[in-house]
């Protein structure tokens, strides 16, 4: 007769970073996916009267880049200028932001053109999900280890499985704005409880380098099933 046991041999899926990556050095950085459509100029800031007093203010230059975040729980977005010289034009633009439902992470780049006819549009921001730090350890797998158990027997020497068979655990992780670990959450049991809670006591012992939308630092979930997880 054979019977198989679950060896709780704790793993993960998370990778571990080398080092704490710069915004440009993360691989799994992308553009941010939400909103899931760019909205048009107009329904994000009165891009008119943040024109008129930019000018005013005589801070227009030809090329001009900022990002508009909108953290979860919040209703009323932030401007940061990617240029630092451009932070009286973002103390202008953050005037002229229009309110929005409070919901999840939000974020867009904005860009301001001057010339002839000067210009407000936006796109994409960039957003790279939080990454382990390398004092978190080295990656390991979500799944319970199955070890066979042989057993002498003079009958049909067939397996029999007891207990559920373990499936790989999912976890929805909260990560702050600063990397520390804020909630573990179970999304889906690998079947084996035991294993499940020891699971989640290490990933709140985990620290990340924590997500960035636009090299802002952000608050964010993360899923241990996702490899690139966006806001």
């Amino acid at each position: 007769m054979h019977s198989l046991a679950v060896s709780l041999t704790l793993t993960t899926s998370l990778a571990c970073a080398a080092a704490a990556p710069l915004l440009a050095q993360r691989a799994s950085c992308g553009p941010a996916l939400s909103p899931e459509e760019l909205p048009a100029v107009s329904a994000v800031l009165d891009s008119s009267s943040a024109l008129t007093e930019i000018q005013a203010a005589k801070v227009l230059r030809d090329s001009m880049q900022f990002t508009l975040v909108l953290l979860p729980g919040d209703s009323i977005p932030l401007i940061a200028p990617l240029d630092s010289s451009d932070a009286m034009a973002a103390a202008v633009l953050a005037r002229s932001v229009w309110p929005k439902r409070a919901g999840e992470l939000w974020g867009l780049r904005v860009h301001v053109t001057a010339g002839a006819t000067p210009a407000v549009t936006v796109s994409r921001a960039t957003y790279c999900p939080p990454e382990l730090t390398p004092a978190s350890g080295p990656p390991v797998r979500m799944l319970p280890e199955l070890r066979e158990e042989r057993v002498t027997s003079s009958t049909a020497n067939l397996p029999r499985v007891t207990g559920p068979r373990p499936v790989p655990t999912i976890f929805e992780i909260e990560v702050s704005a600063l990397g520390q670990v804020s909630k573990v959450r179970l999304v889906r049991s690998s079947g084996h409880p035991t294993f499940d809670s020891t699971a989640a006591q290490e990933l709140e012992r985990q620290t990340y380098a924590p997500a960035l939308l636009d090299g802002i630092p952000v608050p964010a979930v993360y899923r241990t099933d996702r490899k690139s997880p966006r806001p």
